[in-house]
């Protein structure tokens, strides 16, 4: 998680931060919240931020979870949403939503629009390792710079996905065609493949390439949306082709 905790302690620190993470592991959320809840940005551990915050002081933070394992509802999100609204004691307001995909489709659209029109200081973190579960709205709204240190190994589509050669691509989805028993399996494999994008997403903006960060991130939110349209029954072979022609999806396009 080093290169994570250097993209927020830059993105803070140069208040260039967006208002709405997605990330795939909750340890991710945890470095974000040590830099975040830092007087330097830096999670030095020393300041009276930081230890206010280990010592359990969370007053500018709201959790979001499921209850006994069951779905987080409307009326949880309403509550996050009111504290949003109550000035923060700090820099920042926080809400955090762990296991995102539990979600009720009805909690999920009455997020968006606090997700869109977030107060000044409030920023939202989401934790998923499905994040195909959730709405295309909500995944459009992300900054998707998510973390995988609860896993092992990529994607094997990574490298065919960020080649410029076609050919390699549709070698790559080639054992998928036809193949609807292997659904699950390149919804895994879309997953893995996001995250190791959204580390290489991370590594762009920490070294300034604004343009390549810019590809890679429309490039983890095709993923999501081929991710999210197969999980949902979508079009399987025409989400196949989507990503092996890098055609857009229904908006902008792949350079």
């Amino acid at each position: 998680l080093m290169d994570l905790k250097e993209y927020f302690s830059k993105v803070f620190g140069a208040g260039s931060y967006a208002h709405f993470y997605l990330l795939s592991d909750a340890e991710a959320i945890d470095c974000a919240l040590s830099v975040l809840f830092c007087d330097t940005h830096s999670a030095c551990g020393e300041c009276a931020a930081c230890r206010r915050w280990r010592n359990g002081f969370e007053g500018d933070f709201f959790a979001l979870r499921a209850e006994n394992g069951s779905k987080i509802k409307d009326e949880q999100v309403a509550e996050a949403i009111e504290h949003t609204k109550t000035k923060p004691i700090g820099k920042f307001g926080v809400v955090a939503v762990y296991e995102a995909d539990k979600l009720t489709e009805r909690a999920q659209n009455h997020l968006l629009k606090s997700l869109e029109e977030a107060p000044r200081g409030v920023v939202y973190f989401m934790e998923t390792q499905h994040p195909q579960r959730l709405l295309p709205t909500v995944l459009s709204r992300a900054i998707k710079i998510r973390g995988r240190s609860s896993r092992t190994g990529g994607s094997t589509l990574t490298e065919a996905l960020l080649s410029l050669d076609s050919d390699k691509r549709e070698l790559a989805f080639s054992k998928y065609r036809g193949a609807k028993d292997q659904k699950q399996n390149l919804i895994n494999e879309l997953v893995l493949a996001a995250d190791d994008i959204a580390a290489e997403l991370r590594r762009a903006v920490l070294s300034g390439e604004s343009d390549r960060a810019k590809m890679l991130e429309d490039l983890v939110l095709r993923l999501d949306r081929a991710a999210s349209n197969i999980e949902r029954n979508g079009h399987f072979e025409l989400n196949l082709d989507l990503l092996v022609n890098r055609r857009p999806f229904g908006e902008g396009s792949w350079s």
